[in-house]
């Protein structure tokens, strides 16, 4: 699966080499994470933000991130439902589109 970001993790020109190879490496680690999150709503069906987070080796700032970019990428999408998170505020349900 050829994963495309619209909006990759940039650094600026005259920022250090260290935050370019920051950079590229999230950028690397972006697609692995789409990767793992639409397979989990796949084979394991429908989740939270939190939900996922308790399934993968992610926290749920970087769930919420990479539902944003599977959501723009068309491959995956929020099912109308919603379900208290550990916050106890209530978080869309996501499954894959695809």
């Amino acid at each position: 699966m050829q994963l495309t970001f619209l909006d990759p993790p940039r650094a600026r020109l005259r920022d250090p080499d260290t935050s370019k190879e920051a950079a590229a490496a999230i950028k690397a680690k972006a697609g692995t994470h789409v990767f793992a999150i639409v397979s989990s709503l796949r084979h394991a069906g429908p989740a939270t933000i939190d939900e996922l987070a308790k399934r993968l080796p992610l926290d749920s700032d970087e769930c919420a991130r990479r539902l944003s970019d599977a959501e723009q990428m068309g491959i995956a999408q929020p099912t109308g439902l919603s379900r208290r998170g550990l916050s106890g505020r209530r978080q869309r349900v996501w499954r894959a589109s695809r």
